[in-house]
């Protein structure tokens, strides 16, 4: 699937958003992803930690020559 040249294409960082963890309790996930209009077009990447998140949204904005869109907070 080529990513490239589509002017509506870009890699969205978003979260936290709450998730069960291994013990039932609730942990922060994010989220990175290559969206057309708001919505993923590929799979949706989830993270443990924003730090994780925020490099694997740049490595995927760059190595996709797509714009970065960051909607996550810590």
């Amino acid at each position: 699937m080529k990513l490239t040249g589509r002017a509506s294409h870009y890699v969205e960082f978003a979260g936290p958003d709450a998730a069960e963890g291994c013990d039932g309790d609730e942990v922060p996930q994010w989220t990175v992803s290559v969206c057309d209009d708001g919505e993923p077009i590929d799979r949706v990447h989830t993270v443990s930690s924003y730090e994780h998140g925020l490099e694997l949204a740049q490595r995927m904005a760059r190595d996709r020559r797509l714009p970065l869109e960051i909607d996550a907070i810590r």
